[in-house]
């Protein structure tokens, strides 16, 4: 791009003796060149699927109770939801395969940014953290606050945010064996999501075995085991 700018200049000089003055003047045309500005390209995509269940690598819970601190004595039975919110808590059940012996298993909590999977939903809200711990024990469909099983290890706590994938914790597989992990919440945070997982378009608490190869990459919402 092209300005111009026009300017007269004008000059006097007085002769003498006579004290004539006389006047000149010009006129001086001056030129900028402005450079266009380069296009900007857009942002990249933030990502939207922050990690895969491939093949079949991962166990996803086979049981998840709702226990209550509040109705310590109430069972409110299985749920395919996960959920963590005041007084209420969360108990996964994962069975383990024996033939994931000697392997590391990794327990993982996914969470897509909200609508990027084809079926899966979650709220989430307040602020806190989201804790996790193993039980010494699984639950059953009439676990309740009162008789779920004792802490065995506590484990990582997480503020969660949509569009991330989180370790809670990596340990030798128990083979063979049901674990019982219990997921609760501090502060106001609260979070409830169905446990799924699909092709991208994720949230769930997943046990991820990584020891096969599959072309089958799934998204997924919650917590799962991943095995390598």
């Amino acid at each position: 791009m092209t300005s111009t700018t026009t300017t007269t200049k004008c000059t006097s000089s007085t002769i003498t003796p006579e004290t004539f003055t006389s006047t000149s003047c010009s006129t001086i045309t001056l030129s900028t060149s402005t450079p266009t500005p380069p296009m900007l390209s857009p942002p990249a995509p933030m990502s939207t699927c922050p990690a895969n269940l491939i093949g079949t690598n991962f166990e996803f819970p086979h049981l998840i109770v709702h226990v209550d601190e509040k109705h310590q004595d109430k069972a409110l039975g299985n749920s395919l939801n996960g959920l963590a919110a005041g007084t209420k808590s969360s108990i996964f059940n994962f069975d383990i395969p024996a033939a994931d012996a000697g392997k590391t298993c990794s327990l993982k909590f996914l969470l897509p940014a909200e609508g990027t999977m084809e079926t899966s939903n979650y709220k989430l809200s307040g602020n806190g953290s989201f804790e996790f711990a193993i039980l010494q024990a699984p639950a059953t469909k009439d676990t309740t606050y009162e008789t779920m099983p004792k802490v065995h290890e506590y484990l990582n706590d997480f503020e969660l945010v949509p569009g991330n994938a989180y370790t809670v914790s990596s340990y030798p597989c128990p083979a063979g064996e049901t674990v019982g992990i219990w997921m609760y919440a501090t502060g106001d945070a609260k979070l409830e999501y169905f446990q799924d997982f699909n092709p991208c378009r994720e949230l769930t608490l997943v046990v991820v075995v990584v020891v096969r190869s599959n072309a089958n990459a799934f998204a997924a919402v919650g917590l799962y085991v991943t095995v390598a």
